[in-house]
């Protein structure tokens, strides 16, 4: 009998370990009243919300035919590199192959951060790439996130993934986090505040705000030890009550898996770490800074967060602010609203926890899986998708799909917009970039129109 009972613990055992890590309970603070939670069990589900008049918008469709005009816009002439005199000019790079992320800085660079190929800066004219490959040269050549303000942040693996070697970089680096000094035109080594081999999916989260201070969330895993107040409290009839009554009193302070979530901050050459909610195990998408400083994340499972500096505030599907918890990307329009990209459609953000939700059977994305969104210099809201280019300004859209390089959806994977307004978009698994070079015939963005829709 001893030993029967002995068997179904470790089954059960199991089973409430796996519950813990893959099922957990992300706790979030609801805009309306700071001290009511909100709890998302079963992160990792792709949510969508049931519609809600409120907070939909139906508006009727205007499709700009032939969006490309024939006036190019003003780019940097001096494209090193480049093939010109096209609507796309492409470039060719060692690491613009297997790209993760593009990052515009505050003195008009491009960064480009890959996957096993280092990171690439151009800065109008030239190239700049650090790797194992070419000097200064530094081991750490996945590149997970890219902050970009008045220093640009990297955060790289120092790990091996596949061996897990913990390789020696010349720059004697001891963490995560890499920051490239303009000024001096050298590189800085900042100690990471976390685990990186258990952060790989949260270093998307880094991001910079205009005073230099680096922003990155990550997690810990750790058993504690409970005392006899928590052991009590948990003596109720369920699951844990019945593994405690069969193993016997004396192992109800037996040490528990405890996940928490923090926010680390550097600033003024050291690091804060503020408590957050626990992140969603599949990591995280992107990292924004807005215009007034807030931090934004689009997670990979648990909606979009925002953290004004004292509290967070969650967007979610089922308060019917989002189309779908599985955010694939956000970016800052003009007013300070921030769109988020869902395979179930976009919505319009603020950070009074207002929204508006354009859902895609609604609108020209109704087939499309967004992989990237980015707003360019006229305000307008791309959205870069394996099947097309959806660009939108509140009124009206443009769809194209421009004879890029690369096999039919292949191509599209990451977007951003260079200081002269210039489309990047990088071909996924090739070494090449396509960059539009014309304008649209569209007029620029607005859409205060559409938040005063949105309510709570």
């Amino acid at each position: 009998m001893q030993k029967k009972a002995l068997m179904f613990f470790g089954f059960i055992s199991l089973v409430v370990i796996t519950a813990l890590i893959s099922c957990r309970t992300v706790v979030v603070m609801d805009d309306a009243d700071r001290d009511e939670f909100i709890s998302f069990i079963n992160d990792d589900a792709v949510v969508s919300i049931t519609p809600d008049p409120d907070k939909i918008l139906v508006q009727e469709v205007s499709i700009v035919q032939d969006p490309i005009s024939e006036t190019n816009i003003p780019c940097t002439s001096q494209y090193n590199g480049m093939q010109r005199d096209a609507v796309w000019v492409s470039a060719t790079h060692p690491s613009l192959s297997s790209v993760n992320m593009l990052r515009l800085d505050n003195q008009g660079k491009m960064w480009v951060a890959t996957e096993g190929h280092g990171i690439v800066v151009f800065d109008g004219e030239e190239w700049e790439a650090w790797s194992k490959e070419s000097p200064p040269s530094f081991t750490y050549d996945v590149v997970r996130g890219v902050g970009a303000a008045s220093i640009t942040a990297i955060a790289v693996i120092d790990y091996e993934p596949f061996t897990g070697e913990k390789p020696v970089s010349e720059l004697n680096h001891k963490g995560a986090i890499l920051v490239f000094d303009d000024q001096k035109n050298e590189w800085i080594d900042i100690n990471a505040p976390f685990d990186v081999g258990k952060n790989d999916d949260n270093m998307r989260g880094l991001a910079v705000n205009n005073q230099g201070e680096i922003f990155i969330p990550f997690m810990t895993a750790e058993m504690v030890q409970q005392n006899d107040e928590q052991a009590a409290d948990e003596n109720s009839p369920g699951l844990i009550g019945f593994i405690e009554e069969l193993m016997g009193a004396d192992n109800k302070s037996e040490p528990r898996l405890e996940i928490k979530g923090y926010l680390g901050i550097f600033a003024n050459g050291a690091w804060e770490i503020k408590d957050m909610p626990t992140l969603p195990s599949l990591g995280i998408n992107e990292a924004e800074m807005d215009s007034s400083g807030n931090y934004w994340l689009a997670t990979n499972g648990a909606g979009v967060w925002m953290f004004d500096g004292q509290d967070w505030l969650t967007f979610s599907p089922k308060l019917g602010q989002l189309p779908q918890n599985n955010v694939k990307g956000i970016a800052e329009t003009e007013e300070g609203y921030m769109w988020a990209a869902t395979s179930a459609g976009i919505a319009l953000l603020n950070s009074d926890g207002k929204s508006i939700v354009l859902l895609k059977e609604d609108y020209p994305i109704s087939s499309i899986v967004p992989e990237d969104i980015a707003v360019d210099n006229e305000n307008r809201l791309w959205i870069l998708s394996d099947e097309q280019i959806s660009v939108y300004n509140g009124q009206e859209w443009a769809l194209f799909q421009p004879a890029l390089a690369g096999p039919p959806r292949n191509w599209s994977y990451n977007i951003a917009f260079d200081k002269d307004g210039c489309g990047w978009i990088v071909v996924s698994g090739r070494a090449m970039a396509n960059i539009l070079r014309n304008q649209l015939n569209m007029e620029p963005g607005d859409y205060s129109h559409l938040m005063n829709i949105g309510s709570n």
